[in-house]
């Protein structure tokens, strides 16, 4: 009888998961950036109030300052806990969310490009969120302040979800097309 129910049960999620192949993906997608994300966050926080707590002082770079970035500690610790986050996600999107065969290298180089723009966005993006928070509370400045820090940082994490989804799905991890025989 359970041997019966496990295998009905198996056979509609496979009758489910085809006739529901894009959903199922995204889903994928959503776990894989759920689990990436929470390792950049906690990579983040040991990064923001452990590792990095003797850096100080301020970055003094065209690129941050067209960012309106500059505290050492902060970009630090997002660019190294961003790079953790998109490496683990690279992985299980190629390899779980959708089963990609094509070129690797291309692949990568596709994939670095996205993540470089989604960089320098979010850069853009928590800048403009961490404005708008200390607009509403001073004592919220991110560089000051680790819970405003934390909820700064899911918020930028979710908004790129609008174009990597859709760059990750049809651009970057596609599946050669099969051959006609």
């Amino acid at each position: 009888m359970a041997e019966e129910n496990r295998r009905t049960t198996k056979a509609g999620k496979e009758k489910w998961t085809a006739r529901h192949a894009e959903m199922w993906k995204f889903l994928k997608f959503l776990f894989a950036g759920t689990v990436s994300s929470a390792v950049e966050l906690l990579a983040h926080l040991l990064l923001l109030n452990v590792i990095l707590t003797g850096v100080s002082g301020e970055v003094h770079s065209r690129i941050f300052e067209f960012l309106h970035m500059s505290d050492q500690r902060i970009i630090l610790a997002y660019m190294i806990s961003t790079a953790i986050g998109y490496a683990i996600a690279f992985i299980m999107n190629r390899k779980i969310s959708f089963r990609a065969d094509a070129n690797v290298a291309l692949s990568v180089f596709l994939y670095v490009l996205m993540v470089i723009f989604t960089i320098f966005a979010n850069g853009w993006i928590g800048d403009n969120i961490n404005t708008l928070f200390m607009h509403l509370n001073p004592a919220l400045d991110a560089a000051s302040n680790t819970t405003s820090a934390l909820l700064q940082k899911i918020i930028c994490m979710i908004i790129p979800t609008a174009w990597t989804y859709p760059c990750n799905r049809f651009i970057i991890h596609r599946k050669r097309k099969a051959k006609s025989s």
